[in-house]
């Protein structure tokens, strides 16, 4: 009972922390912030909520033993630090990013 407990909790601060990130995604467009650094932390982090929440949702549909969900899990739990590691090594602090411009047609 208390492992279902966890599995159930950890699937809803999943969801939680997807929703979140994606709030903050859409605040760092909203403010047209064009650090790249940023924006590469805050695109990563939101891939990585994606995979775990998309692990659960499969572990939901279809019910079972899944060793391939076991490794799938400990390769997105270490894509999160390489991808922090590649920004904060690779992308250089004064690195600017362009946003693009919605342009709306009128009819």
């Amino acid at each position: 009972m208390l492992t279902r407990f966890v599995i159930e909790l950890s699937q809803n601060l999943y969801f939680v922390g997807l929703v979140l990130t994606y709030l903050l995604w859409g605040a760092i467009l909203k403010l047209r912030e064009t650090r790249a650094q940023l924006v590469q932390l805050v695109l990563s982090l939101g891939v990585y909520f994606s995979a775990f929440a998309a692990t659960y949702a499969l572990r939901n549909l279809y019910p079972g033993p899944h060793m391939v969900l076991g490794y799938l899990l400990q390769l997105i739990a270490l894509s999160l630090p390489l991808a922090w590691a590649y920004t904060i090594w690779r992308v250089p602090a004064e690195a600017r990013l362009a946003p693009s411009r919605l342009v709306v047609v009128p009819r």
